[in-house]
């Protein structure tokens, strides 16, 4: 089965109330161009102000006060995966959440990247961030500080993390 076909026999079903009804109404309009659908779904259900707010809240990218690194990452990355086109490429994304990270949150992520982490490849740098977000408990605001009640019992030092995160991304020989 081609591709676009299964687009067409699964989309219906990905849609509930106005947005059925939308399509109902549209999909004969469209003489089956699958472009001509998705074009006019998109700017239906995410206009060009939706999509510009998104690539401002991208571009101007700043780590909340009590965010811890893979927390920020994982909100970042749940901003550019919003199934929008954004033209944010990989590399604009890797500076600007650098860039917007607190100072020792970037410090860390040079750290563990063994140098300057803008100096890595792309595949390096999500190697590197993906380590640190499966260390990293998720929750769906992003919010993962801890209570004074949860904090961790054993004190590690800040250095003995940064080993650790160091010897987890390294890649084997």
């Amino acid at each position: 089965m081609r591709r676009v076909t299964l687009k067409w026999k699964l989309f219906p079903f990905s849609l509930t109330g106005k947005a059925r009804r939308w399509y109902s109404r549209y999909v004969g309009s469209v003489d089956e161009e699958w472009e001509k659908l998705q074009a006019r779904f998109c700017l239906t259900y995410f206009p060009t102000s939706h999509v510009a707010r998104l690539r401002r809240e991208i571009l101007n990218f700043k780590q909340e006060e009590k965010e811890s690194l893979g927390a920020a990452w994982a909100r970042i990355i749940d901003l550019a995966s919003s199934g929008l086109e954004l033209a944010i490429t990989e590399l604009t994304l890797m500076q600007h959440f650098y860039l917007g990270l607190r100072q020792s949150s970037a410090q860390f992520l040079d750290l563990a990247s063994k140098g300057a982490f803008l100096h890595l490849t792309i595949c390096e740098d999500r190697v590197v961030l993906e380590t640190i977000l499966d260390n990293t408990p998720y929750t769906d605001d992003h919010s993962d500080a801890l209570e004074e009640d949860q904090a961790p019992r054993d004190e590690t030092s800040s250095a003995d993390a940064t080993v650790a995160t160091s010897q987890a991304i390294e890649p084997e020989p």
